[in-house]
């Protein structure tokens, strides 16, 4: 990992968009994300519109099928990047401890061995 790729990660953590996490293992800084959810019942975010009385109402899209939403959750460091978790519905604490040991264990396990921090 570049220099400058790690000033990116660390300017995109500073805005909020991701929740990054850096730590020193030997030679390698490592980088862990969190999760991102997508929201799918969004009609390009125009809910409401000025009208005006003298003209007729125009048409706007309405929710009709519901969309709902999916949360994904992946992990990136210098030796790779984990398989992408796809979630669905809410995730509770047993739903959460089984995504980090599915997805995110195996490959730290792979690249760093027993010795790691996980924030």
């Amino acid at each position: 990992m570049s220099e400058r790729d790690v000033s990116r990660l660390l300017r995109t953590a500073a805005k909020g968009n991701y929740s990054a996490r850096l730590y020193e293992d030997g030679q390698h800084l490592a980088a862990l994300c969190d999760e991102k959810k997508w929201n799918l019942d969004d009609p390009d975010g125009f809910q409401t519109y000025w009208r005006d009385i003298r003209r007729p109402p125009r048409q706007i899209k309405r929710r009709q099928a519901g969309g709902g939403s999916v949360m994904e959750r992946v992990g990136f460091s210098a030796a790779g990047k984990t398989k992408l978790a796809v979630l669905h519905g809410k995730q509770n604490s047993d739903d959460y401890v089984y995504t980090v040991s599915k997805f995110l264990l195996p490959f730290v396990h792979l690249h760093y061995g027993a010795n790691f921090v996980y924030q």
